[in-house]
């Protein structure tokens, strides 16, 4: 499970770059950024709290 949560770790910011490419240099990069990986990582918390039950 360790190496699934680091390889979706990868995954997940790899996205975020990708989403974010385009405001890179601007004022608002660490927000959008941050918002896509708070936004991201919400669903795999949701993912693996369904996951355990």
């Amino acid at each position: 499970m360790i190496a699934q949560q680091l390889e979706w770790i990868e995954e997940r910011d790899a996205t975020c770059k990708r989403e974010t490419k385009q405001n890179r240099g601007g004022n608002g990069y660490s927000a959008f950024l941050n918002n896509c990986l708070m936004r991201i990582t919400i669903e795999r918390t949701k993912l693996l709290r369904e996951y355990l039950r």
